[in-house]
């Protein structure tokens, strides 16, 4: 082998080494946020949900709980779920494929998603006090880093309307809910001092359809409220509870709707 092709394999190989470590340093940092995430409070013990829980929730709140499955089960406190699908911010990008983990405690409250979607690594998060975005190339470059209120109150609402992935945290002493209609209700969280609220569409089977809501959308550096909305679609069993497997995640806005995010669940695993 001639110097010259030694010199580039070196090369390769070295770039290679800073990628892996670069990609093992950020999953590091991930993986203590986890942790500190779904840390055990001794004194937050499942308790299991009786049918007089959901005295005075309105009508619709009421029905999809009881779709959902959540009377007589334990609540649910920390779970992960696996995720594939689609991502884009424009409607002139193509969509570009992700594989994402996610974990979350409803004692928190809070979540943590973790994407891959490659070369970017992306990191959503809400820690029970603040929201936190980072976006990173190959685990070498933050490309982004948001931690504003604008983030606090978009990432409170996520954890709201990922509610239905689980159920029993409808009945949170955290949440306030107003009736809407038979088909509708509004809930608002409060976590630390972020607010977040939204609207529950349900169906006369129980199942929650949509959930909207107005949430901050950043454009060219600063941030408008837009109208934002999720919809849910294939309910399937899973730890007993019935969810929405499906989804599409969409901004409203006066030029038309812009669909940028479509998942599908590939896992979900109760951890307490």
């Amino acid at each position: 082998m001639s110097i010259v092709l030694m010199i580039l394999a070196g090369i390769v190989v070295l770039s290679l080494l800073v990628i892996l470590t670069g990609s093992l340093v950020f999953r590091g940092k991930i993986s203590r946020e986890v942790n500190r995430l779904m840390s055990a409070d001794e004194s937050s013990l499942p308790g299991v949900i009786r049918a007089d829980k959901l005295n005075g929730l309105p009508e619709p709140v009421k029905r999809y709980l009881n779709y959902a499955g959540v009377v007589n089960k334990r609540e649910l406190l920390r779970l992960r779920i696996s995720q594939k699908g689609e991502i884009r911010t424009d409607k002139e990008q193509k969509w570009m494929p992700f594989r994402a983990e996610q974990f979350v405690s409803t004692t928190k409250p809070g979540f943590l998603w973790r994407a891959n979607t490659f070369p970017i690594l992306v990191r959503d998060m809400f820690d029970g006090k603040k929201g936190s975005m980072r976006i990173n190339f190959l685990g070498l470059r933050n490309l982004a880093i948001a931690e504003t209120r604008e983030i606090d109150q978009g990432s409170l609402m996520r954890y709201l309307g990922e509610m239905v992935w689980y159920p029993t945290a409808f009945l949170s002493d955290k949440i306030t809910w107003h009736p809407m209609d038979e088909n509708s209700a509004m809930a608002v969280i409060k976590a630390g001092n972020t607010t977040a609220e939204g609207v529950f569409h349900i169906n006369a089977l129980g199942q929650v359809e949509m959930f909207t809501a107005k949430r901050y959308r950043e454009i060219h550096g600063h941030f408008e409220l837009d109208k934002w909305m999720a919809q849910m679609e294939e309910y399937r069993d899973a730890a007993g509870f019935m969810i929405p497997f499906k989804g599409t995640v969409s901004w409203k806005l006066p030029e038309g709707d812009l669909d940028y995010f479509r998942f599908e669940l590939t896992g979900y695993h109760r951890i307490s």
